[in-house]
């Protein structure tokens, strides 16, 4: 199972940015393809990638 660290913005935050995407979608979605993301994800800001992050939880006391 893949794990990441996120920062999800506040509901009002959150809805400008849906709103912001939606506007934009069908330009960008080409792009938004290639990169492999094919259903919107949650607006978030990624503070730690996947590597190094594992199911047995032996990383959270560092971080």
């Amino acid at each position: 199972m893949p794990f990441f660290i996120g920062i999800v913005p506040p509901e009002d935050y959150k809805e400008q940015i849906l709103v912001f995407r939606n506007k934009w979608a069908k330009t960008f979605r080409n792009r938004w393809d290639n990169n492999g993301f094919r259903a919107p994800v949650e607006p978030h800001i990624t503070v730690k990638l996947s590597n190094g992050l594992t199911e047995d939880m032996n990383w959270l006391e560092k971080v």
